[in-house]
Formats: structure tokens, sequence, C-alpha cells
């Protein structure tokens, strides 16, 4: 009976040490400042990459200086976002593939929550990035769902907004990207 207990309770305290997910996770909020754009061409011209593609794979959150040395914790986490070019419309890299780094994500003990929006494999952006990754999430993605995408209805005189008071509209694919490149082509 005693070798049981004891099988028994090693059995446990082993699974226990296995890396069994914390019960509550700690969660970190960021809540960032982004710079507001008043048109297209403001965008345009502080991206120094634009790039539609799918997104493929999403990596595994990382956190940024987590190796500190001063004993303070790591600012926050980001998560990789792989996607397959379709085409740049600025700052062509020459890759077929282009890495977004998305602010927050999920660790074993951790939640990083970020406004940035979150997106499936399989899904079709538009990706406006600086050099720190996405120029601002209000402004700098896009979803691509069936050939049309959501812009700000103000920044084209020809889209009307989705609904009454509502700042968004819906534009054909072709014609968004016909703007971006006209837009970059006179920087």
């Amino acid at each position: 009976m005693t070798r049981r207990l004891i099988a028994f309770f090693t059995g446990m305290l082993l699974l226990l040490l296995s890396g069994c997910e914390p019960a509550e996770k700690t969660v970190h909020e960021k809540n960032s400042l982004y710079a507001g754009y008043r048109n297209l061409g403001e965008l345009c011209e502080t991206a120094a990459v634009i790039v539609h593609g799918t997104v493929d794979n999403i990596g595994k959150t990382w956190l940024y200086d987590a190796d500190r040395t001063d004993g303070r914790e790591p600012s926050f986490a980001y998560t990789p976002y792989e996607l397959d070019v379709i085409e740049f419309y600025k700052g062509d890299t020459g890759k077929r593939r282009y890495t977004w780094q998305r602010s927050g994500g999920e660790t074993r003990t951790d939640i990083y929550k970020s406004i940035e929006p979150e997106f499936e494999p399989g899904t079709e952006v538009i990706f406006f990035c600086n050099m720190y990754g996405c120029a601002n999430p209000y402004y700098g993605i896009y979803e691509v769902v069936d050939g049309t995408v959501q812009v700000y209805a103000d920044w084209f005189p020809e889209v009307e907004p989705i609904e009454e008071d509502s700042w968004y509209g819906k534009m054909e694919l072709a014609d968004f990207r016909e703007a971006i490149l006209d837009t970059v082509a006179n920087e």
C-alpha cells in the first residue's frame, strides 16, 4: 500500500512539474499612442514597406528585451506573422515572404493584449509598415474580403460610408491598389 501511495504522489508531482499550464495567466495590456493620418498620402509617406499578402504562418510569441539584466519585466510581447507576398506596393524586398511582428500574443504564463488585430492563416491583408512594425493599427492594416477592402470613406470621395455616421466604406481591391500605387509614385 505504501509503495502505491509513493508511486501515486510521485506521478502526480512529475505531472505537475511537466509544464502544465498555470491556473491563471497574467494579463498585460499595451496602451500605445499612434500617429494619426489625414489621408492616404501621409500614410504611404511614413510607410517604408506596403505589402499585400496572405497570412501563412503565425510564429511563437517572444518577449522584447526578455534578457534584461536590471531585473525589470520585459517591455512587451510580439508574435511574428509570416505572409506569402502577393505584391509589394512599396519597399520591395525581393523576397516572396514577409514577416510582420504583431504586438501582443500569449506565452505559457502570460497574455499580452494590444489593439492590433489578430488574423488566422489564410487571411489576405495589406500592411503599411514602418521600421517598428505596423505604421498604425487603425490606419495601417487592411483585410481583403471577397475582393474588397474596408477604407476610410473621407479619404476617397467616391466611396460611400457603410452606414450613416460611419467612417468606413468598402472599396474594390483593384481600386485601392491603384490609389496606393499612384500615391507612392507621386512621393
